[in-house]
Parts: C-alpha cells; sequence; structure tokens
C-alpha cells in the first residue's frame, strides 16, 4: 500500500487569488453624497417600547370591555330583580288589599246579621213585654170588677177574702211587665199601666168600708192604658 501511494504524483499548490482593489480619488463633495444618510426613523428600543405600550393599551381596553360589560350586567340584573320586588310587592299589596275589602265586607254583613238579629230579638222582647202587660192589666180589670159584685155583702167572709186575694195577686203581677215596659223604653206603656194599676187600688183600698166600685174610673184606666200598648206596637221596628 505504501508502494501505491509513493507511485501517486503528487498535487500541486495552490494558486493564490489576489484582489485588486481600484484605486479611485472621489472629491470630498461626491463622497459626503454617496455616505449613507443617518437613521431618522425609531430605534428598535423605541418601536419595542412603543408596541408594548400599544399591547398593553390594548390589554387595558379589553380589561374595561369586560369590566363595563360585566357592570352593565350586573346593573341589568338588579334593575330585573328591583322590578320584579316591585310587582311581587304590588301583587301582595293589591291582595292584603282585597282581603282586607273582603274582610270588611263579611265584618258588614255579621253587623247587619247581628243588628238584624238584634232588632229581630228586641222586637219581640218589646211584643212579648206588651201581650205580658196587656194580659196582667186584664187579670187586674177583672179582679177589681170581680171585688165590685161581692164586696158589697162583706169584706170578712171567705168569699170576699178570696177576692181580695185574687186582686191582690192581679196586682203583683203586673209589677214585672212593668219593669219590662221601663227597661225597654216604651215609657207611654209603662206610664199607662202603672196608672191603671193605682187607679184599680184606689178604687178597693180607698175606704175600709168598700159599697161600691166606680166602673167608669176602671174602664177608663183600661182604655188608656190599652191604648198606648197599641201605639207602642205600631212603633215597634
Amino acid at each position: 500500500m505504501s508502494t501505491w501511494w509513493l507511485s501517486q504524483p503528487a498535487p500541486e499548490p495552490p494558486i493564490p487569488t489576489v484582489v485588486v482593489e481600484p484605486q479611485l480619488n472621489l472629491p470630498p463633495e461626491v463622497l459626503d453624497r454617496l455616505a449613507p444618510a443617518p437613521p431618522t426613523g425609531l430605534t428598535q428600543p423605541m418601536a419595542t417600547l412603543i408596541g408594548s405600550g400599544f399591547t398593553l393599551l390594548a390589554a387595558v381596553l379589553a380589561l374595561g370591555g369586560v369590566l363595563f360589560v360585566q357592570y352593565m350586567t350586573r346593573k341589568n340584573l338588579t334593575a330585573q330583580l328591583d322590578k320584579q320586588q316591585e310587582l311581587h310587592e304590588d301583587a301582595q299589596e293589591r291582595q292584603a288589599a282585597q282581603h282586607e275589602k273582603s274582610l270588611e265586607a263579611q265584618l258588614d254583613l255579621l253587623r247587619m246579621q247581628v243588628h238584624a238579629e238584634t232588632q229581630k230579638q228586641e222586637r219581640t222582647d218589646r211584643l212579648n213585654a206588651l201581650f205580658e202587660a196587656q194580659s196582667a192589666l186584664i187579670s187586674a180589670k177583672e179582679a177589681c170588677l170581680a171585688v165590685a159584685t161581692a164586696v158589697v155583702f162583706d169584706r170578712e167572709t171567705t168569699e170576699g177574702k178570696q177576692l181580695f186575694d185574687r186582686f191582690d195577686s192581679s196586682i203583683t203581677l203586673c209589677e214585672v211587665p212593668l219593669r219590662k215596659l221601663e227597661l225597654l223604653g216604651m215609657d207611654q206603656s209603662h206610664k199607662a199601666l202603672q196608672e191603671a194599676v193605682r187607679t184599680y187600688e184606689d178604687c178597693i183600698f180607698a175606704d175600709e168600708k168598700i159599697e161600691s166600685v166606680p166602673h167608669v174610673r176602671v174602664k177608663a184606666a183600661y182604655d188608656a192604658a190599652t191604648s198606648a200598648f197599641k201605639l207602642d206596637m205600631k212603633m215597634t221596628p
């Protein structure tokens, strides 16, 4: 192998390259014109800074937009909730007003019913008092007239005593209707019945020995009391 290597021809040496620069003498004015002009634009750092500023401004604007959208959304949502709350309160107020009107109507109806029942009961009480007074008046008149037919004989006899006891009982029975007429405000009937009772008593007990009973006074007192009863009956609602 070494023999083969030795038998190969030697390589030729490289030829050096000579660069010939032209020598040109130019006037200074031309050289000044051919010289590159100084840079008048932005430098790289300034451009980077400005670009960063624009990026930051865009980010701020984007953030502002997001915040504004959130603000408007929250504002609209609050307005909707306030409106719903207002509508709900209005509905509750209307419902409460209707409920109050319903209760008031029910109370008015109840008052009317109570008033009607009261008037009905008052009418019943007045009529019952008048009927009771009329019944007591009739009993007292009949007892008084019964004495008129028997007392002329002898008041001390058994028959005479029974008649007087009957008269006393009839006068006592007048006390209850007298009290009812007074309580119910039927002054005319109360006064007339009281006057009739007084007249009957005067006719019987005016003298220890009774020889006659003035029938005219008994009838007049009875008629006056009956007229008063009828008048109060007409005035009863």
